[in-house]
């Protein structure tokens, strides 16, 4: 399973990376244990539009990215209950993301697994949707990530991983 624990903001600026940043967080059984190598897990954004139709060559940024390990806590998760504090997770962060055109649309999280058993070289393993937001052709007002968010965020910073700062 894969989830959003930071969404992109509501509203954005066409050609502008989206702030707050799109963070998804897994904990596939077998991916997320004993052993620190996750360099075969990858995950990849995909633009949306209102239909629910993959947009090729709208989405700028680093659309694939590998995840980095992180043990949960409950401020970090999203306001999970307290069986979740300890629990090891792979965060996948997409930290310059923008899209091109104004339109509404949803991201999609696909988390896949390189097996070299497969012909096609990896795995699906799980997807996870954001809710709508809105791209226009004019400057919008910045948003600001939730509390919740913000902490997922700072984690990952310490965690080495480089991530936007909150637009002036």
């Amino acid at each position: 399973m894969v989830a959003v624990v930071v969404s992109p903001p509501q509203q954005g600026s066409a050609n502008t990376i989206l702030y707050p940043p799109l963070v998804a967080r897994t904990r596939e059984e077998g991916l997320v244990g004993a052993d620190p190598s996750y360099s075969y897990v990858f995950a990849m954004a995909v633009l949306l539009d209102a239909n629910g139709n993959v947009l090729e060559g709208q989405l700028g940024g680093n659309t694939v990215v590998t995840g980095v390990f992180m043990l949960d806590n409950n401020g970090s998760t999203g306001g999970g209950s307290s069986s979740s504090a300890g629990r090891s997770s792979l965060y996948f962060a997409f930290p310059d993301l923008y899209v091109a055109y104004a339109g509404t649309y949803t991201l999609r999280v696909d988390v896949y697994l390189v097996d070299y058993d497969n012909p096609n070289g990896a795995r699906l393993l799980a997807q996870a949707e954001t809710r709508p937001f809105t791209v226009y052709e004019e400057s919008v007002a910045a948003e600001r990530p939730t509390s919740s968010e913000r902490s997922v965020l700072r984690r990952l910073k310490e965690q080495g991983v480089s991530l936007p700062s909150t637009p002036a």
